[in-house]
């Protein structure tokens, strides 16, 4: 995940999700959300592409249950 254009901060991804960050951190854990830890920072970012496709899940289920 060497693209800085390609990350989004856990923080960030959280708002755009409408979830916490221990919730997108729980994500991470299960793979449900693509991301990596910053070597220099320590922070930990989400890849775009799994933000997106996350979004898309959601709702794409949303339209189902409708």
């Amino acid at each position: 995940m060497d693209n800085l254009d390609n990350r989004v901060p856990v923080q960030e991804a959280a708002i755009e999700l409408g979830l916490s960050r221990e919730s997108v951190m729980r994500r991470l854990a299960t793979d449900e959300l693509e991301g990596a830890k910053d070597r220099l920072s320590g922070r930990w970012y989400i890849t775009r592409e799994s933000v997106d496709r996350y979004l898309a899940q959601q709702q794409a289920t949303a339209a189902e249950s409708a």
